[in-house]
């Protein structure tokens, strides 16, 4: 969905599931608009694997943003997904 920053209610807690080899216990970053905003460690539910993180409301612009995940592996980004 479209960003409204002067709206009552601003996104900035993401969540997605990581499908393949992860194990739940990897790095990613969560880059928004190309600027990492938030880095988190994967975790485990019901044997699948999640990343889930708050991002500052700054990093986000008005209108449709680019959301992206990225195994963060010795100070390395690793691209999983982008996502709109």
């Amino acid at each position: 969905d479209e960003v409204d920053p002067s709206g009552d209610t601003i996104p900035v807690w993401v969540l997605g599931r990581i499908v393949g080899s992860a194990q739940g216990d990897e790095v990613f970053a969560v880059v928004i608009n190309g600027e990492v905003a938030s880095v988190t460690r994967a975790y485990t539910d019901g044997g699948l694997v999640y990343v889930q993180g708050m991002i500052p409301p700054d990093v986000l612009r008005d209108g449709i943003n680019r959301v992206e995940v990225a195994l963060w592996e010795e100070d390395r980004l690793w691209w999983v997904e982008t996502l709109r």
